[in-house]
């Protein structure tokens, strides 16, 4: 025995006086003697060449794990665990974010830095994720984004059982994407950064682990290949030209790198970088989380939106206003309003950007149920002769188109030299005349969420968050309605958005405000950038699918030029 309880005079030892003896397995730390009634301190952690430390256990099998402080009541051994650095890594993020742990917290930054053509470009991004297993909102994620590189503003995941509402949020506090799915119970990271080795890949993902110069750093080399940190920076990007080199790029072109260090067994960072350097251009990115607060469920706290309708009974209630304010302006006896409407799509820096731009004033007199209208249209455009229909006599142009107080419907085609008249023969009555370019508001009535903002007594700005069938019908509705060739010389039919795929819409980014005055009209704005597939048919460049990034840019301001419009007795007079 190791400790001696009587003496030969026969008088006991107090039991202050005895000692055990603890034993350290596996390690070459010294066995250590500790009194009766005092408790062990956890020891320093041992080193073993090529492995990390995994924890002191109370048995061969480390099943038991040993809790610090030890109360010591006998001779006894604990076990130190060793792991290789891949083992440990499968350990160590187990004990942070395994289905064991009940909570936990981290912060994370991404910083970026690009040099293109002789500018330099920042974006940067300061985050916070909060998991709560028995919270009534178990995740609660929000990062804030700025810089020019990066699209401002913050985001904002909610995760109530199974729904997850994420939120956009621009630098004047308006609501500019929001997003409602459903998600899986296990939900409780933000699967789209770059971090997925971590969270998301099972360990048959992961390749190797090594030992870094860095003390207590090791490198990662998992199965997250550099396409798909391409495509996940793409949707940080605000910057087209850029977005479009990076993600044509061959992989070998981009260097990685993932990085994580322990504490403790447990999991302190994680770290992702990402180095291009390439002709006119140089990137380099790193992404950066530490946890804290593991095994601790966190207090939630959810920012409250005002003004803000999600659910379908709020949002038809909040719509039906914004349909009596149209409805009450296109009642109007009187009314004109100035336009401008931009489209654009774009193949990729090789094939450069196809515009067309629609801008000028719209004016109409309602008599007698008959709707009386003074069109202005200047058509600006890439389709015209030579540039995608060759030879097919589409050109710029600005053209009037009236309604006379005989009811006979005129272009006029306004020259240098001389302006030219049309007739509208067989003319069929339609609402993009009366009212040019408002009936395509009407068509937006997939709405994800409505916001109401009073910017002061007089005035109510409602943001509307589109849904992609609304996109998609506003993209159908323009191929239909707006007219670059409205003279028809193409023997070509032209379609600005071309024949696309739906299906393929994605990555649409919306900005659809409607501004009100004293209970009237004031403007409407509407700016939407996405990629769909799509061809111009008989174009002489792109007349096979593929993918393009669109734009739709429309303005429309509401002005008094109505008070001196009647409609017009000749058509000399509309000149």
């Amino acid at each position: 025995s190791f400790v001696v309880i009587s003496c030969g005079d026969g008088q006991d030892i107090q039991n202050e006086d005895i000692e055990y003896v603890v034993k350290f397995s596996g390690t070459d730390l010294q066995d250590i003697n500790v009194k009766k009634g005092e408790k062990l301190l956890k020891p320093i952690d041992p080193v073993k060449a090529d492995h990390i430390f995994g924890g002191w256990y109370l048995d061969s099998t480390f099943n038991n794990e040993v809790q610090f402080p030890l109360e010591v009541t006998n001779n006894m051994i604990i076990y130190a665990k060793f792991n290789d650095y891949k083992e440990a890594f499968k350990y160590s993020r187990n004990k942070t974010i395994g289905d064991q742990i009940t909570g936990y917290e981290y912060d994370y930054t991404i910083d970026a830095v690009v040099s293109y053509s002789g500018l330099s470009l920042k974006g940067n991004t300061t985050g916070n994720s909060k998991y709560s297993k028995n919270n009534k909102v178990q995740f609660y994620d929000v990062h804030t984004n700025s810089g020019v590189l990066f699209i401002d503003g913050s985001k904002y995941q909610i995760k109530s059982g199974t729904t997850l509402q994420k939120l956009s949020i621009n630098e004047k506090n308006e609501i500019t994407k929001f997003l409602s799915e459903e998600v899986g119970e296990d939900y409780k990271f933000d699967s789209s950064c770059f971090a997925k080795p971590l969270f998301e890949y099972s360990d048959d993902k992961l390749k190797s682990i090594e030992s870094t110069s860095i003390p207590n750093e090791y490198k990662l080399n998992t199965s997250f290949n550099v396409s798909t940190a391409i495509s996940i920076l793409g949707n940080y990007l605000n910057h087209p030209i850029v977005e479009k080199i990076i993600g044509e790029l061959p992989e070998t072109s981009v260097n990685t790198g993932v990085y994580v260090k322990f504490n403790n067994g447990e999991l302190k960072t994680y770290r992702y970088e990402m180095q291009i350097n390439v002709t006119n251009l140089t990137l380099e990115l790193t992404y950066n989380l530490e946890f804290k607060n593991i095994g601790i469920e966190p207090s939630i706290i959810v920012k409250e939106f005002n003004d803000i309708s999600f659910t379908d009974t709020t949002i038809n209630s909040t719509k039906q206003k914004i349909d009596n304010l149209i409805t009450r302006y296109k009642n109007e006896e009187k009314s004109s309003y100035n336009f401008t409407f931009n489209t654009g799509l774009d193949y990729g820096l090789t094939f450069g950007e196809i515009n067309a731009t629609f801008k000028g004033s719209s004016t109409r007199k309602i008599s007698n149920d008959n709707i009386y209208f003074y069109n202005d249209i200047e058509i600006d455009s890439d389709y015209k002769n030579n540039d995608l229909y060759e030879n097919n006599d589409i050109k710029d142009i600005h053209i009037k188109k009236t309604k006379l107080l005989s009811e006979e419907v005129y272009i006029i085609e306004k020259k240098i030299l001389k302006d030219e008249t049309y007739l509208q023969k067989d003319y069929i009555n339609n609402e993009n005349d009366n009212y040019y370019l408002m009936d395509a508001i009407c068509t937006l009535t997939d709405i994800s969420f409505i916001q109401e903002l009073s910017s002061n007594s007089n005035e109510k700005i409602y943001i509307i968050g589109l849904k992609n069938d609304s996109i998609i019908k506003l993209l159908s509705w323009i191929n239909q309605n707006m007219e670059l060739d409205p003279l028809k010389n193409s023997e070509t039919p032209v379609k600005i958005f071309g024949d696309f795929n739906d299906s393929t819409l994605r990555n649409t980014s919306v900005d659809f405000e409607i501004i009100e005055t004293n209970g009237q009209l004031k403007a409407i704005s509407i700016n939407i950038n996405g990629y769909i597939e799509t061809k111009l048919v008989e174009s002489n460049k792109f007349d096979l699918l593929k993918e393009a990034e669109f734009k739709i840019e429309l303005q429309i301001d509401v002005t008094n030029d109505y008070v001196n419009y009647e409609p017009f007795e000749e058509v000399n007079d509309a000149k």
